[in-house]
């Protein structure tokens, strides 16, 4: 992503797309706020996306929702609770489209309904420890839009009710800072990247899939479409795929 500025000295940014039918870049879409994240999440339309924004470099950042075809904003609100330096670590949209979920860095967690970003959900894991502690680096929405996971520092996976955000699950199965997680299409696998190693879930049975540990740091992971195959990518440089 490019930073650039316009002639009367306010920020702005360019929007970089990658055509993966053409595998060719396309024009890029210059906005009229300044992009406070690298983080970015497409609605399952394709028609919107989500990420953070402000208007200038003294505003507190604000969650905003922007069409893809000219980056025109839709809607934008605070997402902030507490101090200006907190920022969003993950931004998923739920795969109905109804909601948009953030993980921050203090430990928050926090849901809002896409049609006018009101806050609908709003958590603070680990209250009692500092935010380094507590910093979810990682969320993921199930395929039926009924559970919101989250993840970080703590190595501990949360996992709510999107009816009444009531807890449903909490998964204590790691050793080391949790870096992302992400459901099988079918919702019975939760595949979880941390800073030592990865492994599966599963959501039925809850217990972790015997027999598949590769021991490398995963900073990403996700599943194929259409559940077949487990892609994750890490320190080493290298893109690993499972079947």
């Amino acid at each position: 992503m490019d930073i650039n500025f316009s002639e009367d000295k306010r920020p702005n940014s360019n929007l970089i797309n990658w055509d993966m039918r053409s595998l060719s870049f396309l024009p890029p879409l210059r906005f009229d706020v300044f992009l406070g994240s690298d983080q970015i999440a497409f609605d399952p339309t394709g028609n919107l996306f989500a990420t953070v924004a402000k208007s200038d470099y003294n505003t507190e950042r604000l969650l905003s929702i922007h069409q893809l075809s000219d980056a025109k904003q839709i809607y934008a609100t605070q997402f902030q609770s507490q101090k200006l330096g907190h920022v969003i670590n993950d931004i998923e949209w739920s795969p109905n489209s109804q909601l948009i979920a953030v993980g921050i860095s203090n430990g928050q967690v926090q849901a809002y309904l896409t049609d006018n970003l009101s806050r609908v959900f709003d958590i603070k894991i680990q209250s009692n420890q500092s935010d380094s502690v507590a910093q979810i680096n990682a969320i993921s929405f199930s395929p039926d839009n009924l559970l919101l996971a989250a993840a970080g520092q703590d190595e501990i996976v949360y996992i709510w009710n999107t009816s009444d955000w009531s807890e449903k699950y909490i998964v204590e199965d790691s050793d080391t800072p949790i870096l992302d997680i992400d459901f099988s299409p079918d919702g019975k696998f939760l595949a979880i990247a941390e800073a030592g190693g990865l492994h599966v879930w599963d959501m039925e049975k809850g217990i972790r899939v015997p027999n598949f540990n590769p021991q490398y740091k995963e900073f990403a992971v996700a599943y194929s479409p259409d559940g077949s195959l487990l892609v994750a990518a890490g320190n080493d440089r290298h893109v690993r795929i499972w079947r």
